[in-house]
């Protein structure tokens, strides 16, 4: 696959997942929501330090924190 097709696929799937964001939600974000996708097994120490602290502990958790300058980083 070309460069220029690459690009071009990667350029749909954003614009239409920022217009299904901006579509789904008129009213503002408080909080962000965040969600581990992957293992932490293979990160390091510090990585897992972060996920503690943000409180997720198992794949597929999602944690909701408000909109602060900590949690934002």
């Amino acid at each position: 696959m070309s460069p220029l097709r690459c690009w071009q696929l990667i350029n749909r799937v954003f614009v239409r997942s920022i217009e299904t964001a901006a579509a789904s939600s008129t009213e503002p974000k408080t909080h962000f929501k965040i969600t581990l996708r992957r293992s932490a097994i293979g990160l390091g120490e510090q990585k897992k330090e972060t996920l503690v602290s943000l409180g997720l502990h198992r794949r597929m958790q999602t944690v909701y924190h408000p909109h602060t300058p900590e949690a934002g980083g």
